[in-house]
């Protein structure tokens, strides 16, 4: 019996040290997938298999506290199968109002890469789950129905993708609120538009940066669309281009470095490198194109630049091929290629 009480004080202390390492470097925890034990004590257990088996990383997360909003990110973390998933952990009580999450891609152009956000209240409990792309948000409203204590806000990818992790809760949020402009807190020319079509843009001062000036016959591979679009604020880009403008045609011209078909919904999976982020970035076609291109296959298309909105005087800029997938996914459709090639 001294036995069994001499390791309880051992793991209770060793998990208030962990705690007060977690409070102090507001890090990120890197997690293992464990199953919910039954019976009452279920939480001790899980909170001492937290400490022993989890993995503790410092990725120089952003956190910032107030009397309106509680709000971090993440610096890049690269996702895998050994480490699939990655979660802030916050207090949550009645004054929240609003949670928000999303990640995004160090290359918003990709839309291959997949990320799940989970929120667990204090119970362990799932309260919100959504499947979303980069730069897709998700919405909470805590009620007094919640069990309200210390909630895990987790994020979840097992493809090899880097992704950027944003969390924040609102305190007396109005809960009919449902479409945000929040000015960056880093970059002061810089603002992040929670828009009602479910996406997360931002919009940045365009006198802050100098157009490229290429001809706009150029052709432009994935690394320039991405150099396109580049800014000076903490998720490194914001939704509009620096020598193109809404009526605007753009050439795009790169090699394959990736290509597979599935069938199950009848897509073809198209991608190429980007060296500046260090990352494949793909797009997804409608039929099976394998048989028509090939991995180091040179492939030339042409995208409108489109208008999406104006925000604080900036206007929010992509492209067709972009706008058309967000249209067409909801109907779990795909763009035909042959619409952008030329």
């Amino acid at each position: 019996m001294k036995k069994i009480i001499s390791l309880i004080m051992f793991l209770v202390v060793l998990l208030s040290a962990f705690s007060v390492f977690a409070v102090e470097n507001q890090p990120i925890e890197i997690e293992k997938n464990s199953e919910k034990l039954p019976a009452y004590w279920y939480k001790i257990a899980i909170k001492v298999w937290d400490v022993l088996s989890d993995v503790w990383v410092n990725h120089d997360s952003y956190y910032e506290h107030n009397s309106d909003w509680t709000y971090r990110y993440s610096e890049s973390i690269s996702f895998d199968s050994n480490h699939p998933t990655a979660y802030f952990e916050n207090l949550v009580d009645n004054t929240v109002g609003m949670i928000r999450m999303h990640g995004h891609r160090d290359n918003p152009f990709d839309l291959l890469a997949k990320m799940t956000l989970v929120l667990f209240n204090d119970d362990h409990d799932e309260v919100k789950a959504k499947s979303v792309g980069t730069n897709q948000y998700m919405f909470y409203y805590p009620d007094s129905s919640n069990s309200f204590g210390d909630w895990k806000s987790q994020f979840a990818e097992d493809n090899n993708k880097d992704w950027t992790c944003y969390y924040a809760q609102y305190y007396n949020a109005n809960k009919s609120n449902n479409v945000t402009i929040i000015q960056n807190d880093v970059y002061e020319s810089s603002s992040i538009y929670y828009s009602s079509d479910g996406y997360v843009y931002r919009v940045g001062n365009n006198t802050e940066r100098d157009n490229l000036l290429i001809d706009k016959k150029t052709k432009l591979s994935i690394e320039d669309l991405y150099e396109q679009i580049s800014f000076e604020n903490e998720a490194g880009y914001i939704d509009n281009f620096r020598d193109f403008n809404a009526g605007d045609v753009i050439y795009f011209e790169d090699t394959i470095t990736d290509i597979s078909y599935d069938i199950k919904s009848d897509t073809t999976a198209i991608s190429f490198y980007d060296d500046i982020n260090k990352t494949n970035v793909g797009w997804y076609f409608k039929g099976n194109l394998t048989k028509i291109y090939n991995v180091k296959d040179k492939i030339n298309l042409k995208f409108d630049v489109v208008s999406i909105d104006t925000i604080n005087g900036q206007t929010i800029e992509s492209i067709n091929y972009l706008t058309d997938y967000h249209d067409l996914i909801e109907k779990n459709e795909y763009p035909l290629i042959e619409k952008y090639l030329y």
